[in-house]
């Protein structure tokens, strides 16, 4: 590991992008993609570049189809701005997360806590007299 920091700050803005996925994916949500990418891969110092999205997945959207006629033909209009398949999207970010799992890179934890709802980090689940560090490994 390089620079924890800066690694923290790419998992969080990623763990973010992952459970919110945008609907559309244009130009600056792959922008954005490739900052969080670029902040984890100095952090961690490995070679992230295959979970990228190449130019070649960056295409036109069709947006609508005019039926053609026994006198013209049928009309595709398509997008001014260049998106990305939401499945190759979601399969390079779904592949990120299980690739940094692999390694074992030190993902920030958090556990949920019964019907409340909250989400308590390391540090809380192990300070005394909380009634929640039982069956936690770690030092007490």
């Amino acid at each position: 590991m390089r620079d924890q920091k800066q690694w923290a700050l790419g998992w969080a803005r990623f763990d973010a992008l992952r459970k919110n996925r945008p609907s559309w994916i244009k130009q600056p949500q792959v922008d954005e993609y490739h900052s969080i990418l670029d902040a984890l891969e100095a952090g961690s110092g490995e070679d992230l570049s295959s979970f990228r999205i190449p130019d070649s997945e960056l295409k036109p959207q069709v947006v609508g189809i005019s039926p053609g006629s026994r006198r013209r033909p049928t009309i595709t209009r398509y997008s001014d701005d260049v998106c990305c398949d939401d499945d190759f999207f979601t399969r390079q970010i779904e592949s990120l997360w299980n690739y940094v799992r692999a390694l074992k890179i030190s993902i920030p934890r958090e556990v949920h806590m019964g019907r409340t709802g909250r989400l308590l980090g390391d540090e809380q689940l192990r300070r005394p007299g909380n009634g929640r560090t039982r069956g936690l490994s770690g030092p007490k």
